[in-house]
């Protein structure tokens, strides 16, 4: 064969491959624009479910029920009452497949299913397990290969039966948040607007700590006097998974990384004792969620997420810690606003020996 031919070949064969991955390309496109806005269960992967941004038209991995309910949300698109009430039930075909939140009902949650257009609510873990059931489309890893992965939501990101232990990483991080102190017992003023004898979750909050917890007469970690009957290493943050009538707010089951975790009891709180990490500086220290504050009640964007607090008091705080995490930070005043720390959730399983785990805090719910 002459070189001339060789030439030719090459060229049949570029052209040949170019036009293969024009055509897998095209067919990858017509793929993602048929399915936008399904939910696709990998039959030939356990099942394992995906949502297809109606948008975008990439595919997101939904993971277990808990993970499929906090990404669904993710994508949602807020929606007034005016207009929800006028799809009486059934969306435009502009939004088939998009998930709708009622900004001004608690950021309820609704799926709008393409075929149909209907609205499906989902405020639980079960809710969107019921979903992926119902309306999950079975699709082949071929073809599911053929649809784009959006950045940062792969199999591996929560893959798995159970969340990781060990892992500290598994809840955002908030940095250079201005952290208040406040204490059992502290009374309206003086930058308190609550009165501390009691907390959200306890009206006997002073008797079942023990005790006013002082903050100017210490002895070591401890108020002068007594030993507490609970952790004095405890803080607040802004929210509360309760209204005021003592109902569940329907958005903490959306919200609340773990709330798929188990059955919560009517008086249990999903908040309540869950532990915190908090560095200032150098120094690192644990305590117990206790009470809900500093000024919000309901900022989950923030406590959940990654946005800055709301409140915009007392510089901005978005943390109060009891005296004796005051005094393991090494905080500078006994109550200034002017003190800045990192803080994140984190799993009892990894909380390491220190004082914060000499007494730990293990009531629920106390309401007269």
């Amino acid at each position: 064969m002459n070189k001339r031919y060789y030439l030719f070949l090459a060229i049949t064969l570029a052209a040949g491959l170019t036009a293969v991955s024009v055509q897998r390309a095209a067919v990858a496109e017509k793929l993602s624009e048929r399915l936008k806005g399904r939910i696709l269960l990998a039959v030939e992967d356990k099942g394992q479910a995906w949502y297809v941004d109606p948008v975008i038209g990439q595919r997101t991995f939904l993971g277990r029920p808990a993970d499929a309910l906090r990404i669904m949300r993710e994508f949602g698109l807020g929606v007034a009452e005016k207009d929800y009430h006028a799809f009486a039930g059934r969306a435009p075909a502009r939004l088939a497949g998009r998930i709708l939140l009622r900004v001004e009902a608690a950021g309820e949650a609704y799926y709008v299913e393409p075929a149909g257009r209907r609205l499906y609510y989902f405020g639980r873990p079960d809710d969107a397990f019921r979903l992926m059931r119902e309306f999950g489309l079975g699709i082949t890893n071929r073809d599911l290969s053929e649809i784009p992965i959006r950045a940062g939501y792969a199999e591996e990101k929560i893959a798995g039966d159970n969340p990781a232990q060990g892992d500290e990483n598994e809840y955002p991080l908030h940095e250079n948040i201005t952290a208040t102190v406040f204490w059992v017992g502290e009374p309206v003023g003086n930058g308190s607007s609550e009165d501390n004898a009691f907390s959200s979750w306890d009206d006997d909050w002073l008797a079942s700590y023990g005790g006013y917890d002082d903050p100017f007469c210490r002895e070591g970690y401890f108020p002068c006097g007594f030993t507490p009957q609970e952790n004095p290493f405890y803080v607040s943050v802004p929210f509360n998974d309760f209204h005021d009538n003592g109902t569940r707010k329907q958005i903490a089951y959306a919200v609340v990384p773990w709330a798929g975790a188990k059955e919560w009891r009517a008086r249990e709180s999903m908040m309540k004792n869950r532990w915190v990490k908090i560095s200032r500086e150098d120094i690192t220290c644990y305590g117990q969620v206790q009470d809900t504050g500093p000024y919000e009640y309901n900022d989950y964007e923030y406590v959940f997420n990654n946005a800055r607090p709301l409140n915009q008091r007392a510089n901005g705080a978005g943390m109060d810690v009891s005296p004796a995490l005051r005094d393991c930070l090494g905080f500078q005043g006994e109550n200034n606003a002017e003190n800045k720390i990192d803080w994140r959730f984190v799993d009892e399983t990894i909380i390491p020996k220190g004082p914060w785990k000499e007494s730990l805090t293990t009531s629920q719910v106390n309401w007269r």
